[in-house]
């Protein structure tokens, strides 16, 4: 909604769609947002449309004198709209929202986009809920012995039944991609997490395809985003989504780290150059602040080897506000820090090794008390005192080993240019950097909540129409 009122605050006319009538995504509610936010008069700067608009409705005879009135500056309407109804004046419209539910079918949804022939802009914002639908949907008479019809009845209810596919959105993008629309996300972001979780899925049973030196490298960022789109609207192959991975990937480590180095981290945990990054950037992170009671700074110390026995006085309800634990969580010394550690690396990072066993009055030859396996520790209790060891694991140690150095030299390249920027550098070397940070500037300023008139509907997405539009 904050997106719809800031394109209205420009002066642009805009053309919305919703599935709903009623509720807080319906046509109702969307109309009567905006009015109270601009002062706007229903049927006269803002025109709704439902099937219970009846008055309204027969207005549309001749839709294009009354839409293209300089007043009236946006629509919004639901499926009462559709075919029959056909605005073909150009450059009228600057842009076109839409909300898809799968309560709807996507046909009657592409349906309701072409009402305006010829937006300004031919991206959309497109917004997509999910809505449980229970049964099945009805299927037409079966009783005509006719082939033609039952193939038609065959297409219908295919449609339908497809309708019901909307974990991945699959048939969404390809019934999209028929009707001649590409579906981009309006965050690169957005794109990249989709292409992650599509990967985690399928690692466990492929993991000969994951191998680093099988996947090709992206030469360019052009064919990185001309890929990670494709993944987006699931036209990608494995080989395009793995590539668009490794280069993600790439990116987290300077341009002069190892191969190996990288192919190691791939391999036994990617995510874990992520939480690197986390602690040198976050000091005052609940991990940084575990570390330094236990003697450890990132940013002073190599952390590739933890002390033993690590323990905390931190209360256990700040680690469970968080960090997201797979277990309960007790409050035990090193069992804790244990626990905390493995849940913020999301691996087995800390744990018990060893357990240190003594006998009544026995010591081995050299003062020592004897160190044993857990499984080791044998005879009676009555004659052993047992300690649980915590140490960290060889993987930690080697990640850690990798990550911390290539980290801190990215984190601290990045703390200069800042420095650089507050020094005053000089417009023309700025030039690049003032531009990132003035989409940034323009993302937060049209993002940003607006009181009491942000409406929650889902993930965003751009439509881009290709080759214009088509019927």
């Amino acid at each position: 909604m904050t997106y719809i009122l800031e394109e209205l605050k420009e002066g642009k006319k805009l053309y919305i769609f919703t599935p709903y009538k009623s509720g807080k995504r319906g046509v109702d509610h969307i109309t009567q947002k905006i009015t109270t936010y601009f002062g706007w008069e229903e049927n006269k700067q803002v025109l709704s449309y439902f099937a219970d608009k009846e008055e309204e409705k027969k207005k549309l005879c001749d839709v294009e004198e009354l839409w293209a009135k300089d007043e009236v500056r946006c629509v919004v309407t639901n499926g009462t709209i559709s075919v029959g109804v056909n605005f073909d004046l150009k450059d009228v419209f600057d842009r076109v929202y839409a909300h898809y539910s799968n309560l709807i079918s996507v046909r009657d949804f592409l349906q309701s986009l072409y009402r305006v022939r010829h937006p300004i802009k031919p991206e959309m914002y497109l917004v997509r809920t999910r809505t449980c639908v229970y049964g099945e949907p009805k299927d037409p008479s079966k009783n005509l012995d006719c082939d033609i019809y039952r193939q038609m009845r065959k297409n219908i209810r295919t449609e339908f039944i497809a309708n019901l596919n909307y974990g991945n959105w699959e048939t969404f993008n390809m019934m999209c991609s028929i009707a001649n629309i590409t579906i981009r996300p309006l965050e690169l972001n957005t794109a990249i997490v989709t292409n992650e979780t599509y990967l985690e899925h399928l690692k466990s049973k492929i993991d000969l395809v994951f191998a680093w030196h099988r996947i090709a490298d992206i030469q360019t960022f052009e064919e990185f985003e001309k890929k990670l789109f494709k993944s987006y609207s699931n036209t990608a192959t494995l080989d395009d989504r793995l590539e668009v991975e490794k280069f993600i990937f790439r990116r987290k480590f300077p341009a002069d780290a190892f191969e190996d180095d990288m192919e190691e981290v791939w391999k036994k945990k990617k995510g874990f150059v992520d939480k690197v990054f986390t602690l040198l950037e976050q000091p005052d992170h609940v991990i940084n602040l575990l570390l330094r009671e236990n003697g450890l700074d990132i940013e002073k110390h190599d952390i590739e080897d933890l002390p033993r026995n690590m323990v905390t006085n931190i209360p256990l309800d700040t680690f469970r506000d968080r960090l997201e634990f797979t277990q309960a969580v007790k409050n035990y010394k090193s069992g804790l820090v244990a626990q905390v550690l493995n849940a913020f690396f999301e691996m087995k990072v800390y744990g018990i090794e060893k357990v240190k066993k003594r006998k009544r009055g026995d010591e081995d030859e050299d003062g020592e008390e004897e160190l044993v396996s857990k499984r080791q520790s044998k005879g009676s209790r009555k004659d052993r005192k047992q300690e649980y060891i915590y140490t960290c694991t060889e993987t930690y140690s080697n990640l850690m080993l990798i990550c911390q150095q290539y980290c801190k030299d990215e984190v601290a390249e990045q703390n200069q240019v800042y420095k650089v920027i507050d020094g005053g550098q000089e417009e023309e070397d700025l030039e690049e950097i003032t531009e990132v940070e003035d989409e940034e500037e323009m993302c937060e300023s049209v993002c940003g909540e607006e009181e009491d008139v942000d409406l929650e509907l889902g993930e965003m997405d751009l439509i881009q129409i290709c080759n214009g539009w088509t019927r």
